[in-house]
């Protein structure tokens, strides 16, 4: 078969566009219609001529490859011819014997029946006899015959494998040359796609990149306003917990306030109107526990209020950067 790359590459026929570029600004200009005629008379004329010497290098390498098979295959036929003709020799030979053979056995068979003038149970039994004797060298015939078809098949799948190894060495000599050519025109391909490739996989990297870092600026921005949104909350706890303790110290001092002037009063009751003192003192340890039992509860806003300010330390600590 011809080699259809050694042809070169088919683009390199030209086309219309050529005749309508400028050479001065690269523009496009639309020709006259002779001058549009003429250039297309003269594409068509080139295009044929390079088409013809196309078919002509064809038409040689398809000749190429008949004469490069001829080569290979005229020796091989030849000495096929060869072992065939041997064969039918050996064959030719084997019948010619085979035939000899019957035909001394008859000879001799009527000889010994003429010259015994035998009866009829004789005759039978050399007729038998003759009978054995056919069917043994029949059989050395038939068993001669199939050993000269086993050695011409052996010399002739010997020959085969020969020839068909020389043919197969010649034609890989030859085809490892192009075989050459193609595997660095291969190697040209895939090294170019293999660039290709780098940069394609450079520019969706790049890509990549550019958006994990847009992600990224997106999640601290959201990180960012929910640690504002909780620092506000957190304030506003503050506050509203600093207003409660203060308006219950406002409502503590009232009372304490309150409680020294019922103190008063009540010691003015008793010097004046000399009440019981056991039954005054009862009423003073009243006023006295439940004095106390606001200064617990105004203990533990002022504990509440110190929770409150380490919380907001620590966030204040955790948001620093």
């Amino acid at each position: 078969m011809a080699d259809l790359r050694s042809l070169g590459p088919m683009g390199s026929f030209k086309t219309q566009g050529s005749f309508a570029r400028t050479p001065s600004s690269g523009s496009y200009k639309m020709p006259s219609p002779s001058k549009k005629k003429s250039a297309r008379m003269e594409l068509l004329s080139s295009n044929i001529k390079e088409l013809k010497g196309v078919a002509v290098e064809l038409a040689d390498n398809v000749k190429a490859e008949e004469e490069r098979i001829e080569g290979f295959m005229g020796p091989f036929i030849d000495k096929l011819s060869n072992i065939a003709g041997v064969y039918e020799q050996e064959k030719a030979s084997l019948e010619l014997t085979l035939l000899k053979s019957l035909e001394e056995g008859k000879n001799v068979l009527i000889g010994d029946i003429i010259e015994q003038r035998a009866s009829a149970r004789t005759y039978a039994g050399m007729v038998n006899e003759f009978n054995e004797k056919t069917q043994r060298v029949l059989r050395e015939g038939f068993e001669a015959r199939r050993e000269a078809e086993q050695r011409f098949t052996d010399v002739m799948m010997e020959a085969i494998r020969s020839e068909y190894e020389d043919i197969v060495t010649g034609m890989r000599a030859e085809d490892r040359r192009k075989l050459h050519f193609d595997r660095l025109d291969n190697h040209k391909k895939l090294e170019s796609c293999r660039v290709a490739v780098r940069m394609d996989l450079a520019a969706r990297l790049l890509q990549q990149k550019a958006q994990l870092e847009r992600l990224r600026k997106e999640e601290v921005e959201a990180v960012e306003g929910r640690m504002s949104d909780l620092r506000a909350a957190t304030d506003k706890q503050l506050r509203q917990g600093l207003l409660q303790v203060s308006a219950a110290n406002e409502k503590a001092d009232k009372f304490r306030l309150e409680l020294k002037v019922t103190e008063a009063k009540l010691r003015k009751e008793i010097e004046s109107l000399s009440i019981d003192n056991e039954q005054m003192t009862n009423k003073i340890r009243n006023l006295q526990a439940v004095s106390k039992s606001f200064e617990d509860e105004n203990k533990k806003l002022k504990d509440s209020l110190q929770t409150v300010t380490e919380e907001r330390s620590l966030l204040e600590g955790a948001s620093a950067p």
